[in-house]
């Protein structure tokens, strides 16, 4: 990644990892991407975990760790199985210049956004601890 740095505008780090179905990142996960971000990604994006996890931002490095599922439809009554989002990014050559998360239902046959009330419920997942 440091090498990197010089070489490319922007340095997006998409990294397969972390354990399946459990809806938060493990500690290893949590210190593996921001090791990255101080090593200079402009942003983390993590998958595998199969449940849609929170982010973060380290500095102004945003990290998403688990986008959720996407095709694989569970027919199984666990909210997090059911859900994932993806992500709308506006990059240019400074880096990246906004970021939102858009949340989207499993069903059987398709996916489909989320209701207003789905997504308040969903959007915890990215409200920050009060101090």
């Amino acid at each position: 990644i440091r090498d990197a740095r010089s070489k490319y505008d922007v340095i997006l780090i998409s990294a397969h990892c972390g354990l399946e179905y459990q809806p938060y990142p493990s500690f290893y996960v949590y210190e593996a991407f921001k090791c990255w971000a101080e090593a200079g990604a402009d942003m983390i994006i993590g998958h595998h975990p199969h449940v849609p996890q929170g982010m973060t931002c380290f500095g102004k490095v945003p990290a998403y760790f688990s986008l959720g599922n996407f095709v694989f439809y569970q027919p199984v009554k666990f909210f997090h199985r059911k859900h994932g989002y993806f992500l709308e990014l506006e990059i240019d050559k400074s880096g990246i210049v906004s970021h939102q998360a858009v949340p989207y239902r499993i069903e059987e046959d398709h996916l489909r956004l989320l209701s207003e009330n789905e997504k308040a419920e969903f959007d915890k997942l990215f409200e920050k601890e009060p101090s």
